[in-house]
């Protein structure tokens, strides 16, 4: 061999390397937490944050995706901040380094609390429970909704007073809960399914003040979570201050950032129907008063072709009733046209044609019902020599099988009635 290495068959690419490296990588640390120091803490437009994690003897390049980071909340980061991140390993073709995708992360001195804090979101977002694509939209008109809060608290004054000054039509449904201490989770959990229970809620909202970490942790249990993931009502919480997050924000389908918040955000789907009711109240108004002009203008054709062609006594007669329709028209279009009369008399002409060949089929069809309704009287029947015949029980003689040979009938004819026995049936052939 000459002291030499023995030949490589196939050399690798530097690609295939790479991905061979990044491959075992993956396989063997799937999952790990990492301790560090961060620096270079950087968020990208994309909303991707690159940073790193050292300590006094190494370097470790972490990236977070933008669905993670936004998952971080009011978490405050920055370089210097002591973390434990949660992720796994995997290689960066380009720059041939290792790098850890962050998947949570957590200050060292957080406590017990925020541990399970992030544990549990870490667990659930996992599971799918915080997808975007599970999540209800808010009711385009809410007409009754359900808060589950404690009723003597600081937040559902906030959030009625929001949306009585804002003139909501909505019917607001109070089910009283602790939001706070040990029962505090059970109790809005099965508020939550009570609520579902009732099948006549538009939106579900929960609320409560703000507070410690401690103070809040009931919105931070799994079965409140899991209560709002399975809920069919739409479910919106107002819950802490606006750094506040909680695990029902992420479980939530609406994420309001206070219970003012919540009201107002509620209260601004009235603001935008309102808008759109005015829009919808001037087409109509303008339609309205086009179809008056046009009609006004055929009454008094109407009223000048009527003077022309008939007798004065009827001509009198309906001149007094055209001027009283001619005076209440021209006042009700004064009032709904005004300035606009221009723009309405465009569409005119074709509403009154519209309207006018209705009202000639309709009134040829009345006519043409009416006429039949008359011949189908039963006095009109009778008078053409056609009878009534009915049994003893009330029953009217239609076939021949409802008689028999000595039964009493009554017979009803024009001008009266009279009975008969029958002294024999004879059936058609």
């Amino acid at each position: 061999m000459d002291g030499q290495s023995p030949p490589i068959e196939q050399p690798y690419s530097v690609s295939q390397l790479t991905h061979e490296i990044s491959r075992s990588l993956e396989e063997t640390f799937d999952w790990l937490q990492v301790r560090g120091e961060i620096s270079n803490y950087k968020k990208a437009p994309s909303g991707h944050v690159y940073f790193r994690l050292k300590d006094d003897k190494a370097v470790l390049e972490c990236v977070a995706w933008r669905s993670t980071a936004a998952r971080w909340g009011g978490l405050e980061l920055g370089d210097g901040t002591d973390v434990i991140a949660g992720g796994s390993l995997t290689v960066y073709p380009p720059r041939g380094q290792y790098q850890l995708v962050v998947n949570s992360i957590r200050k060292t001195g957080a406590g017990v609390l925020q541990q399970r804090f992030e544990e549990l979101k870490q667990r659930l977002y996992q599971e799918g429970l915080f997808d975007e694509e599970r999540k209800k939209p808010l009711p385009a008109f809410p007409q009754s909704i359900a808060v589950i809060t404690s009723p003597t608290g600081a937040a559902i004054h906030d959030f009625i007073t929001v949306l009585q000054n804002a003139f909501c039509p909505i019917e607001v449904t109070i089910y009283p809960t602790l939001v706070q201490g040990e029962k505090a989770s059970s109790e809005i959990t099965e508020a939550i399914h009570q609520v579902n229970q009732a099948g006549i809620y538009d939106l579900l909202v929960l609320c409560r003040g703000g507070g410690s970490l401690e103070d809040l942790w009931a919105f931070n249990e799994e079965i409140v979570a899991r209560a709002i993931a399975g809920s069919s009502v739409p479910v919106m919480t107002g819950v802490g201050h606006e750094v506040d997050f909680t695990i029902a924000d992420f479980a939530a389908d609406i994420r309001a950032s206070t219970p003012t918040n919540a009201a107002q955000r509620i209260a601004e789907l009235f603001d935008r129907h309102r808008g759109r009711l005015r829009l919808l109240q001037n087409q109509f108004s303008h339609a309205i008063g086009a179809s008056f002009e046009r009609i006004r203008e055929r009454f008094e054709t109407a009223r000048k072709t009527f003077e022309r062609y008939h007798p004065l006594g009827a001509i009198a007669q309906f001149r007094q009733r055209l001027d009283g329709y001619a005076l209440y028209l021209i006042q009700a279009i004064q009032r709904a046209v005004r300035e606009k009369r221009p723009l309405l008399e465009k569409t005119a002409d074709e509403v009154v044609r519209s309207a006018s060949n209705a009202f000639t089929e309709k009134r040829k069809e009345i006519e043409r019902y009416t006429l039949l309704l008359k011949s189908l009287e039963p006095v009109h029947v009778l008078q053409r020599g056609f009878s009534i015949c009915q049994q003893a029980d009330g029953n009217v003689v239609r076939k021949i099988e409802q008689v028999q040979t000595g039964d009493q009938v009554d017979v009803f004819i024009i001008d009266g009635s009279f009975q008969s026995k029958v002294n024999k049936v004879n059936r058609s052939s």
